[in-house]
């Protein structure tokens, strides 16, 4: 089974600082400037979409879906949980994104293990979304893992 990588990019305000004399910015672990609100703070609003340009929404019904249109239910909240874990809600909807132990994603309506994923920011400007709870089965003849390995599900 192939690994399903979903390009997540940000689309609403970025969230560059202003910068007034007298300020710095903060900077991440390798030196490099930048400023990573996304490790506290207050929730980030974003539409996440993928490579092929489709929107993640959440309806108030529970199901999610892409769409091509320009919707509330695409408006998200990215909270940081812990240090790289976050929940995203539904700004509208008012639901949580989850996936079960399938890999299927569910809009729920309460916070829980099944909502948290582990963000990677990528060199390339965007993000992967991976179950912080849930992995794939084995990977199958000629991969390269530790016996028993399993993979993350990720956001697709």
């Amino acid at each position: 089974m192939g690994l399903i990588w979903l390009l997540l990019l940000s689309l609403l305000e970025p969230s560059w600082p202003t910068t007034g004399p007298g300020t710095r910015l903060r900077r991440d672990a390798g030196g490099r400037g930048g400023v990573y609100e996304h490790l506290g703070g207050a929730p980030r609003r974003r539409k996440l979409y993928c490579a092929t340009k489709y929107h993640l929404q959440l309806h108030p019904s529970g199901r999610v879906n892409g769409s091509l249109e320009n919707s509330a239910y695409s408006i998200l909240e990215i909270t940081a949980v812990e240090v790289g874990v976050v929940a995203i809600k539904g700004l509208f909807s008012g639901r949580y994104l989850a996936m079960n132990k399938r890999g299927r994603l569910y809009a729920s309506d309460h916070y829980n293990a099944e909502c948290e994923f582990v963000e990677r920011i990528h060199e390339l400007g965007y993000n992967t979304y991976a179950s912080r709870l849930y992995r794939t089965g084995s990977s199958g003849p000629g991969a390269q893992r530790q016996p028993g390995a399993q993979r993350p599900w990720y956001v697709s």
